[in-house]
């Protein structure tokens, strides 16, 4: 995906990661490692400052765009999570899974790695 200013683009892979790229040089800028399981989705913050990857491992994660940092393990889905997506504020991350359900997570204002949901689980 491209990031909303064009200059980046966010992809993920079967090999376990995310990659940041320089979308006018088509270099590599970081590499966000951490999913145990295949890379199925990726989002871009509005403001660029944060990706978002789910994977097949049963979580998504929330990274530091800038240095690839891990800030939030999203835990709570029992199957391969396929979806994930920012909402326009950027506060919010919402994933689907092949469990059936969908989860809105607040990815703000947390001191702690792991996230909780804030809406109930929608089947």
């Amino acid at each position: 995906m491209f990031s909303h200013s064009g200059q980046y683009i966010l992809t993920g892979s079967d090999d376990k990661t995310a990659r940041i790229w320089d979308a006018v040089t088509g270099k590599q800028i970081r590499v966000l490692s951490g999913h145990s399981a295949a890379v199925t989705s990726v989002a871009l913050s509005p403001d660029g400052e944060r990706a978002l990857t789910a994977s097949a491992d049963f979580t998504a994660k929330v990274w530091d765009a800038s240095t690839g940092k891990e800030v939030l393990n999203l835990k709570g889905h029992t199957q391969e999570v396929t979806s994930a997506s920012f909402s326009a504020s950027g506060r919010y991350a919402l994933t689907s899974s092949r469990d059936g359900t969908a989860i809105l997570w607040l990815t703000t204002e947390r001191n702690d790695l792991d996230a909780d949901a804030v809406a109930s689980r929608v089947e």
